[in-house]
C-alpha cells in the first residue's frame, strides 16, 4: 500500500473535532510550509476514496507536487502531533510518561522528595492499567532514589519495591506465556480451516496441558485472566465445544464489568470480545443472548474508519449469518445492500479470510432462496479473491457449487468447463477431497438430464452416496455439504429448494441439536480476525 494511500486513510478516518484542531493549529506542527500541509490535507479530505490521478490533478498548480512523498511525510507527521497534543492527557500512557518526566526533571534538580512523589504516582497509574513493562520502569526509578540519597525509611521502602517488582516480573512472564500460547492457537485456527489436518487435535490438547491454562485465578492480573479466557473460548471452538466457548466468553465480559479504563485502545478490545460472543452466540445456539448482544454492538460509538470496516465485516456479517442459519430471509434481505455496499467501500480493507466467509454467506443465501443467476455472480466475485493461501475450503466449494449453478441454469457448456476445470483441480491435491469428487461425479452424469425417471435416478443415487459419506466422517463435514444435500433433496421431492431450506431449518430448531442449517458457510474465526489484536 502506498503512503499516499494510508495517508488518504487516516485522514478520513479523523473525526470533524480532530480536523478542526488540525486545521486551527497546523502551523505549529511544520517549521515551513505549513499552507502546503494545509492544502495538501484538504485535498486529501476532500477525496471520498483514494485516487492519485485526481490527486495529482487537484494539485498540479501546486509547487510541491514534484516533493510530494516528502510533503506526504511531513503532513502524516504533523498529523500525528496535532492527535497527541489532542488526546495524551486523555491516555492513562502519557499520564505515566509524564509523571516519570516530571520525577526525573525535579531529581536531576535535587527536588527528591517531589520527585518521589510524582514516581508513586506514575507507579500507580501504570498499575492500575496493568502496563507490566512501565510499572517495572518506575519501580528501578524509586529504588534508584532510595539508594542514591539514602532516604529516610529506605528499609521498609526497598522491600516494598523488590516485592513489586518480583509480582511484576512474575505478571510479565505469564503474560508473555499467555501470547505464545494465543500465537500457537491462531496458527491452529488458520489451519482447522482444512479439515483434513489430523494432528490438529492432539495439538490443542497439548495447549491445554500447559500450566498456563490449569486455572484462571493463578493469573496474575486483569489482562492476563483476559488473555486466559480468550484462549480458553478458542481451544473450545477448535474441539467443536461451542457451548464451552459461550461460557468463556461470558467471563470476559464479567471482567470487562470491572475496568475502569476508558481509552479509544481499550473500547476496541472490548468491542472485539463483544463481537466474538456474537459469533458464539449463533455457534452455541444460545439466541436469547444474540439480541441484547448486537445492542450492546451497535450502541458502542463508531469513531473510525476502522470501525465502520470492522462493523461490515464482523456486525453486519454475523447479523446476516444469524438471519441465514435461522431462516430469516427477509431480513437477510433486508440488510444485504448495506453489506454489498460496504464491501464496494471497504473490501480492501476487510481480512481476506472475512470477505471470503462475507461473500461466500451471501452465495449461499442465493443459492437455497434458489436464485440461481444471483447465485453465478456471487461465485465470479468470490472466485475473483485469490483465495487458495487464505481458505482452501472456501475455493473447493466453489469450484463444485459452479457447476451445480450452471447445472439449474442450463448452461451446459460452461457446466462441463467448470466440472473439467475442478476435476483437474482436485486431481491434483495432496488432500483427499472425497466429497467433491462425488458431487463432479453426479453432475458429470446429470449434465443432459435435467427431468425424467432417469433423473430422478441419478439423484437418488447422489443421494445416498452423500449419505454414506456423511455417515462415514470423523471430525467436521466439508464446506458445501449441507447445502448440496438441500439442493438434491428438492431435486428427488420435486420442491423448490427454499422450501426444503426451511423445513430443515425448522426440523433442527425442534430437536434443537446437530449441526447449523445453514452452518457449514459458517463463521470459523481466527483469534486475528478481530477488532484489534
Amino acid at each position: 500500500m502506498s503512503r499516499s494511500t494510508e495517508l488518504h486513510r487516516l485522514i478520513k478516518s479523523m473525526t470533524k473535532a480532530e480536523k478542526r484542531h488540525f486545521k486551527l493549529g497546523v502551523a505549529r506542527y511544520s517549521k515551513q510550509g505549513s499552507n502546503n500541509l494545509l492544502r495538501l490535507f484538504e485535498v486529501y479530505d476532500s477525496l471520498k476514496s483514494f485516487d492519485e490521478v485526481r490527486l495529482l490533478r487537484a494539485l498540479k498548480d501546486e509547487s510541491f507536487v514534484r516533493h510530494l512523498a516528502t510533503v506526504n511525510l511531513q503532513l502524516t507527521n504533523a498529523i500525528v502531533q496535532s492527535m497527541h497534543d489532542l488526546h495524551a492527557r486523555d491516555h492513562y500512557l502519557s499520564q505515566i510518561a509524564e509523571n516519570m518526566f516530571a520525577a526525573r526533571f525535579l531529581n536531576d534538580r535535587g527536588v527528591r522528595d517531589v520527585a518521589r512523589k510524582y514516581l508513586k504516582k506514575a507507579t500507580s497509574l501504570a498499575h492500575e492499567s496493568s502496563q507490566l513493562t512501565l510499572l517495572l520502569c518506575v519501580t528501578e526509578m524509586r529504588r534508584d532514589l532510595v539508594v542514591s540519597y539514602n532516604i529516610d525509611g529506605d528499609d521498609e521502602e526497598m522491600s516494598e519495591l523488590l516485592r513489586l517488582q518480583r509480582e511484576t516480573l512474575m505478571a510479565v512472564n505469564s503474560e508473555l506465556g499467555y501470547v505464545r500460547l494465543r500465537q500457537q492457537v491462531a496458527e491452529l485456527f488458520e489451519r482447522s480451516l482444512d479439515t483434513r489436518d489430523p494432528e490438529l487435535q492432539r495439538e490443542v490438547q497439548q495447549i491445554l496441558a500447559d500450566p498456563l491454562m490449569q486455572d484462571i485465578d493463578q493469573a496474575p492480573t486483569v489482562n492476563s485472566r483476559m488473555l486466559f479466557c480468550r484462549l480458553k473460548a478458542d481451544a473450545a471452538l477448535l474441539q467443536d465445544k461451542p457451548d464451552e466457548a459461550y461460557e468463556y466468553r461470558l467471563k470476559l465480559l464479567d471482567l470487562w464489568d470491572g475496568n475502569e479504563d476508558d481509552s479509544h485502545t481499550s473500547l476496541i478490545k472490548y468491542k472485539a470480545d463483544l463481537l466474538n460472543l456474537f459469533s458464539c452466540c449463533i455457534a452455541a445456539e444460545k439466541f436469547d443472548m444474540f439480541e441484547p448482544t448486537l445492542q450492546k454492538i451497535k450502541a458502542l460509538p463508531i469513531l473510525s474508519r476502522a470501525d465502520r470496516v470492522k462493523h461490515v465485516s464482523s456486525v453486519l456479517y454475523a447479523e446476516f449469518h444469524y438471519y441465514l442459519q435461522n431462516g430469516y430471509l427477509d431480513r437477510c434481505r433486508d440488510i444485504l445492500a448495506e453489506i454489498q455496499v460496504g464491501i464496494e467501500q471497504f473490501g480492501a480493507e476487510i481480512p481476506l479470510s472475512r470477505l471470503m466467509t462475507l461473500q461466500l454467506n451471501i452465495t449461499v443465501f442465493h443459492f437455497v432462496t434458489g436464485d440461481f443467476a444471483a447465485t453465478e455472480n456471487c461465485l465470479m466475485a468470490l472466485t475473483s479473491i485469490n483465495s487458495a493461501s487464505v481458505r482452501r475450503d472456501i475455493e473447493a466449494f466453489a469450484r463444485i457449487l459452479s457447476p451445480v449453478v450452471h447445472y439449474e441454469l442450463q448452461k451446459i457448456d460452461l457446466l462441463e468447463s467448470r466440472r473439467r476445470s475442478a476435476y483437474r483441480y482436485f486431481k491434483g491435491q495432496p488432500a483427499a477431497y472425497e466429497f467433491e469428487m462425488i458431487v463432479l461425479k453426479y453432475i458429470n452424469r446429470l449434465r443432459d438430464r435435467h427431468n425424467g425417471a432417469a433423473a430422478l435416478e441419478i439423484f437418488k443415487q447422489f443421494d445416498a452416496a452423500l449419505v454414506a459419506l456423511e455417515e462415514g466422517l470423523e471430525g467436521r463435514a466439508p464446506l458445501g455439504l449441507t447445502e448440496i444435500r438441500f439442493w438434491v433433496e428438492s431435486k428427488i421431492s420435486g420442491k423448490p429448494l427454499r422450501e426444503v431450506f426451511l423445513a430443515k431449518v425448522a426440523e433442527r430448531k425442534d430437536e434443537s441439536a446437530g449441526n447449523t442449517a445453514a452452518g457449514h458457510a459458517a463463521d470459523r474465526l481466527a483469534p486475528g480476525d478481530e477488532l484489534a489484536e
